[in-house]
């Protein structure tokens, strides 16, 4: 039965589907009665970032502060202060996020904008399900 992390035969280290608890220094070691030598290498893995989603639409008339996840439609009063939510997790290196608002002419007055929460890293990028931008397309 093989193992996730196991030496091979040939005294190589393997690592089967890594993940986050595999970050690290390794250091490998050969001793003999001359002396020793070790050498050691980095291992660090990248994870495409996941976005915490709501779907849940929020009307609030009567508070003057209101939050929500991102991916959610907030109607809130005049002048009511709005926190959208843009929670990333499970993304390795720390990814960049950006907000960009989306205006759109043709929609009646209460739904002509959006924002959009856009998660950036240099291997990958994850965008709310509302709509990409065209420059994501």
């Amino acid at each position: 039965m093989a193992y996730r992390i196991e030496i091979l035969p040939d005294k190589a280290l393997q690592i089967l589907v890594p993940n986050e608890s595999d970050v690290g220094i390794y250091t490998c070691t050969a001793t003999s009665p001359a002396g020793f030598d070790s050498l050691s290498s980095k291992v660090a893995i990248t994870g495409k970032p996941e976005m915490r989603v709501s779907k849940h639409d929020l009307v609030n008339f009567n508070s003057t502060s209101v939050r929500v996840d991102v991916g959610s439609v907030v109607k809130a009063r005049l002048m009511a202060n709005i926190t959208i939510l843009c929670q990333v997790t499970a993304a390795i290196p720390e990814p960049i996020l950006k907000f960009f608002l989306i205006y759109d002419d043709t929609k009646d007055w209460e739904e002509k904008s959006s924002w959009l929460c856009c998660s950036i890293m240099r291997l990958d990028h994850v965008v709310s399900p509302r709509k990409k931008p065209a420059s994501f397309e």
